[in-house]
């Protein structure tokens, strides 16, 4: 155990652990007009039963605009580009939950989607691929619906696909990425 908590794993994602993050999330945007900018799965961790977001080192004002800071693995492709390119980016509650919806899938997936999320973003040169690795995704578990609820910042739409997503976790454990 580390000493902030236990890694959040698919055994932990509840009905009711993704409602408090989610809920967590919305109230951090909405009330506190910050984004976390590195949800991820090893910045989600469970401690005395309650699901935290830890590492807020990245975190930055809604609306602020700057060069990313971040982890990428989980980033929106439009912010990756833009990250690559060299150009700042405009940080929103979209990319946030755009990251909540890559962790809850890294999470279910196979060991090797987050394996190769890795790959992909520890070498610069192949970071342009980590888009279309998202894209893939997407399609095989049908979750583009999510991407979109994410983009618009539908709290409560997103939290639906998200609990779907755990429900059908078996599904996903032998696709081949």
């Amino acid at each position: 155990m580390k000493p902030w908590g236990d890694r959040f794993e698919l055994k932990h994602m509840t009905p009711d652990a993704l409602t408090q993050l989610v809920q967590s999330l919305r109230t951090i945007h909405i009330k506190g007009r910050y984004v976390h900018c590195d949800i991820r799965p090893s910045n989600v961790v469970v401690a005395d039963s309650e699901i935290v977001l830890v590492d807020w080192a990245c975190a930055e004002q809604i609306d602020e605009v700057q060069q990313w800071a971040g982890s990428i693995e989980t980033i929106d492709t439009a912010t990756l580009n833009n990250m690559i390119a060299g150009k700042p980016v405009k940080r929103t509650a979209a990319i946030d939950l755009h990251c909540l919806l890559c962790t809850c899938l890294l999470i279910v997936l196979p060991p090797s989607a987050q394996n190769m999320a890795s790959q992909l973003t520890s070498a610069p040169a192949y970071r342009n691929r980590l888009g279309s690795l998202w894209q893939y995704i997407f399609n095989i578990t049908g979750t583009k619906r999510a991407v979109d609820l994410a983009k618009a910042c539908d709290y409560d739409g997103l939290l639906s696909q998200l609990i779907s997503i755990c429900e059908r976790a078996s599904e996903f454990e032998s696709l081949a990425l």
